[in-house]
Formats: structure tokens, sequence, C-alpha cells
């Protein structure tokens, strides 16, 4: 009888250790044996945006004091390393244009108007920190700019003389992202962008330690 009754003993034990309930019980108990899945997103991201920026290094070859304000195209690629720590490239684009009061030919057509046009940009190697939906970034590299203004042309007359440099820059930049869909965010950012070269024209004339230096607000999509 005693036989009996443990065989009926370890037969219950047996049926429970079975049962549904006590192996998601085991494997719960075992995270070393899951597979650990995959966290959403990309190793790596991309940014798009246009800003607004704004000059604040005086603008000594501006033909306005008021040239000091314009827009800007922004572009963000890089890779993610680990711990929200990333390295990529930064590459910024300011441009601003204003009529003058000289024409020239034009596409064929004469007494074309023509602009004085300021163009600035940056493009740095950055490293990146990101924490939940916000990012800090600072890297350096090149930086150009190239200045159009007015000179002699020879005839007693006046022409536009381009003057433009490559040097050394660095940008400083953070943000804030708003996702919308698990690998795409609206991204609000804010970058320092400086720039230090010589500028230099056809006809030999040089400005020596030029420099730029421009603060963007801007937005933007981010693609992580």
């Amino acid at each position: 009888m005693q036989s009996v009754v443990q065989r009926t003993v370890l037969l219950a034990s047996a049926c429970l250790l079975m049962a549904p309930g006590t192996v998601q019980a085991q494997d719960e108990a075992s995270p070393d044996e899951q597979v650990t899945q995959p966290a959403p997103g990309l190793p790596v991201f991309a940014t798009l945006g246009f800003a607004f920026g704004q000059r604040r290094d005086g603008c000594a070859l501006c033909p306005s004091p008021d040239d000091d304000e314009s827009f800007a195209a922004h572009l963000s690629v890089g890779k993610y390393l680990v711990h929200g720590l990333g390295v990529g490239v930064d590459a910024s684009m300011w441009r601003r244009s204003r009529p003058t009061g000289l024409v020239g030919a034009e596409a064929g057509e004469e007494d074309a108007p023509l602009a004085l046009t300021n163009t600035l940009g940056n493009a740095s190697l950055v490293f990146s920190v990101e924490r939940w939906h916000a990012f800090v970034r600072l890297g350096g590299g090149l930086a150009w700019g190239q200045q159009d203004t007015t000179g002699d042309d020879g005839d007693g007359g006046t022409t536009i003389v381009p003057m433009s440099g490559m040097g050394i820059g660095y940008t400083v930049g953070a943000g804030l992202t708003l996702p919308l869909h698990p690998m795409i965010s609206l991204a609000f950012f804010g970058n320092y962008n400086v720039g230090l070269y010589d500028l230099t024209s056809p006809e030999g004339g040089i400005v020596r330690d030029a420099r730029h230096e421009i603060v963007e607000i801007g937005v933007g999509l981010s693609l992580r």
C-alpha cells in the first residue's frame, strides 16, 4: 500500500513539472537560456534639415552690416558605437545674396542684374553622445568661405570681385528628437560653426585671417 502511494505521489509530481505553467516559470527563471531580441532602430543615424543662421563675426567684407542673417542647410551622418556614443560627419552651408546696382550679361541677356553673394560652410568629423531623446556633438574639420566684393574694372567702372578660401573649423551642436516612427524622428537642433582661412581673389588680392562664426537653429528629419 505504501509503495502504491509513493508511486502516485511521484507520478503527480511529474505531471506538475510537465505542466505548461511550470515550464513557463522555469523559462522565466532562466534568462541565460532565452534569446535576446535586438533593439529597434538602425546602427547608423542621418539628419537632414534647414536652419536660420546668424553670423556673429562682424562680416567685415559684407556690403551691408545687415547681411548677417540668412538660411542654412544641414546634413549629419554617422554610426553608433556603444552606450549612446557615436562618430560621424556634420556639414552646414550658409548663403546670403544681396542685389547690387550693377548690371551685366547673363544667359545671353543684356543688362541682367548682378548680386553679391556670401557662402560659408563647415564639414567636421564629430563625436556625439545621445541620451533618451537629447544629443550633443563636437568636432572639427574643414571650413570655407566665398565672398563677393566690388572693385575697379580698369575702365573707371565697378565690377564684382569674388574672394574665396578654405581652412580649418570646428562645430559644436546639440538638439532634441521627437519620435514619429521607430526609425524616423523630428529633430530640433542648434549648431555653432566657426571657420578660419585666408580669402584670395583671381586678381591677387588677399585677406589674411578671415573668420566666420555662425549660430544656426533648425529643424529636420532624422533616420536612426
